[in-house]
């Protein structure tokens, strides 16, 4: 007789032990959904372990028998042991991942838009250059079913083509995918869809959306109806049948890797998923990776382009002003340049977007004598001050208080503030304007779920005239009044430690940038540097290409992506001692493996939360040819009789963990 721990997808119970009727067991496998019995209903769950025999702590008379199995696509199976094997975890783990269909993996919900009301609209005849983009994927489908990288200006329309290739998916019986980087995006693709696709069932799966929609799309999956799902992460790990089509909208976007164990990459997992079950998989971007474009040089992806932008509007001119420390001090942040400007947006009835991807009034507090920077308690990172006499911490969320004085001596130790963020633009450009309707939006100023909603709808009604806002607003939206964009300080994350820290810069600007003139008539972009005057550059869409090639001369010389492959190994003791012993003792081992100079290991070095919750982190960065190499590498660790946590990371898009 075999018996099962069954997790539950509605109801936030602990496993419970189930016995499973002959006839099905040979359709019994980890991960495997199933219809139980609890008290006077029927609920669905996941098998997350199988016991040949009663486990001893269990009554055989008061175990119920599995009501229903429901019988999974063996391709879905093959697809969760690679994704397995590629991140040396065990397929346990991912099976469990299917409880983010459960409402105890659902925390305060985010103050985002979620529309309730639909206004349908037809969907719009596609020009001829989306009709040639469209009819080139299709037939990609229909043959070699190669990944297709979009690569479409700002405003070109690659949300229509989602549609329709959405669209025929439906009407095939078949399900698809549409994957964004971040919730509000998320959702923001799910209103534009539902409006255009009004008999075609659309469900949103990500934390945000509330337990009575992920039953109704848990309902549709288990009921393998045909249906458009979109989220970030979790849609594509689910046991979906008959999956046409996967679209990574915005793919250049870190986003898409998890801040989490086991830390996947989305683009990894679909492709993994494109192999197994032959799903074809779009990649779309105004700013596609540098490595996406390599792949479709080398004839990995098919490159699919569209050029112009759908309302036939010129992309913005962009201009850059080299910021002086002396007159940000004295004057502030927006430089003369852009105040004309702002001033000239203004007078012509037309909207402003001021970029600063930082929340708070300044970056962090130090004090003037000692100069210690402030920081978290709980992991060490420098806080961020905010206006309201807050220091805090933007990794684990904690607060304090503000001092006015350093505790390392007299009233002259006085704590200073160094950066911006947002709330120190908004106050700025609000004395400077001071008729002007002026919003703030970022993570800070959602405090209620119906803001952004009516931030959104206020900048397409033109009742809001300056907009100051963080990535949240850099790319996905459409504003067609909006003229002007400045982007603050744009070259702020330039200097972080990661290989791919310009080129996330470069795309962040072209990606604000897209927000101007995109309808009416052509816009203007700002770009304001403390120093790297070459960044204004690369911020217009047209130089893109250059920069791409540029960047792929200076990877060559250091061996980096797309020239080889990258893995982080994490280590994480509670005893700082035992983790500074044991990843030396890592690094001599690395030395007598890696005989090759094309493999190397770097570090080790402190995770940016070295200290957190009692835990310290450090982590090193594996260099090799192909992820077999790193792999081998991290499997060899066992023989050391390590004491600390090993937690492997292909394809590390940031060192922030």
């Amino acid at each position: 007789m075999l018996f099962v721990r069954v997790l539950f997808l509605t109801r936030p119970l602990k496993p419970l032990l189930y016995r499973i009727p002959k006839t099905v067991e040979s359709a019994i496998a980890l991960g495997t959904l199933v219809q139980v019995p609890l008290r006077t209903q029927l609920l669905w769950g996941i098998v997350q372990s199988i016991h040949a025999s009663l486990p001893s702590t269990e009554q055989l008379d008061k175990v119920r028998e599995v009501h229903r199995v429901y019988t999974i696509e063996p391709t879905y199976h093959a697809f969760i042991k690679r994704l397995a094997r590629h991140h040396l975890i065990s397929e346990k783990t991912l099976y469990t991942r299917l409880s983010a269909l459960s409402p105890k993996a659902q925390k305060k919900k985010p103050a985002i838009w979620a529309p309730e009301h639909v206004k349908y609209n037809a969907l719009p005849t596609l020009n001829q250059e989306q009709t040639e983009a469209l009819t080139q994927i299709v037939e990609n489908g229909h043959n070699d079913r190669l990944p297709v990288l979009l690569y479409g200006c700002t405003g070109s329309g690659k949300t229509l083509i989602y549609a329709y290739i959405l669209q025929k998916a439906y009407h095939e019986n078949r399900s698809s995918l549409l994957l964004a980087p971040e919730i509000t995006l998320a959702q923001n693709l799910a209103h534009t869809l539902r409006s255009f696709l009004k008999n075609i069932p659309i469900y949103e799966l990500h934390s945000a959306v509330p337990t009575k929609e992920k039953n109704r799309a848990l309902k549709q999956i288990l009921e393998k109806q045909p249906a458009i799902y979109i989220g970030v992460h979790i849609p594509l790990l689910l046991p979906i049948a008959r999956l046409e089509v996967c679209i990574i909208d915005e793919e250049h976007d870190a986003g898409y890797q998890e801040k989490r164990f086991p830390y996947l990459h989305i683009k990894d997992v679909a492709l993994m998923r494109h192999v197994t079950n032959n799903m074809q998989v779009i990649f779309g971007s105004a700013t596609p990776s540098v490595v996406s474009l390599e792949r479709a040089h080398q004839k990995h992806f098919r490159l699919v382009k569209l050029k112009k932008r759908f309302y036939h509007t010129a992309l913005p001119h962009v201009e850059s002003i080299l910021l002086d420390a002396a007159h940000i001090r004295k004057e502030g942040w927006i430089s003369p340049h852009m105040r004309h400007a702002i001033q000239e947006t203004l007078d012509a009835e037309e909207q402003v977007l001021l970029f600063i991807n930082r929340r708070g009034s300044h970056c962090f507090a130090r004090c003037t004598n000692c100069k210690t920077t402030l920081r978290c308690t709980s992991c060490a990172v420098p806080c961020t001050v905010h206006y309201d006499h807050l220091l805090r911490c933007h990794h684990c969320c904690l607060e304090y208080p503000l001092p006015e004085i350093c505790s390392c001596g007299g009233l002259s130790h006085l704590i200073e503030r160094h950066g911006v963020g947002t709330q120190t633009i908004a106050q700025e450009a609000q004395k400077l304007f001071k008729m002007a309707r002026i919003e703030r939006i970022d993570l800070d100023s959602l405090n209620d779920k119906k803001r952004w909603p009516e931030i959104v709808q206020r900048m397409l009604s033109r009742d809001i005239q300056i907009l100051v806002g963080t990535q949240m607003v850099t790319k996905g939206y459409h504003f067609p009044h909006l003229s002007l964009v400045g982007a603050i300080w744009a070259d702020m994350h330039t200097t972080v430690p990661h290989y791919l820290a310009y080129e996330q810069t470069v795309q962040q600007l072209i990606q604000v940038a897209g927000r101007a003139g995109r309808e009416y008539d052509r816009g203007k972009v700002i770009i304001q540097t403390l120093g790297d005057a070459r960044l204004a550059t690369f911020a217009h869409e047209s130089t893109y290409p250059e920069f791409c090639i540029q960047e792929k001369e200076i990877r060559a010389s250091f061996n980096n992506p797309p020239f080889s492959k990258l893995a982080h190994l994490i280590l994480q003791n509670e005893d700082e001692a035992q983790l500074e012993k044991e990843c030396a003792a890592v690094r001599q081992h690395a030395a007598s493996f890696f005989q090759d100079d094309s493999s190397i290991l770097l570090g080790p070095a402190r995770a940016l939360r070295y200290h957190y919750q009692g835990v310290f982190t450090s982590f090193f960065l594996a260099r090799a040819p192909s992820y077999t190499v790193i792999q081998t590498f991290t499997k060899s660790l066992s023989d050391l009789g390590l004491m600390s946590r090993i937690t492997y990371i292909p394809n590390p898009t940031s060192n922030l963990f």
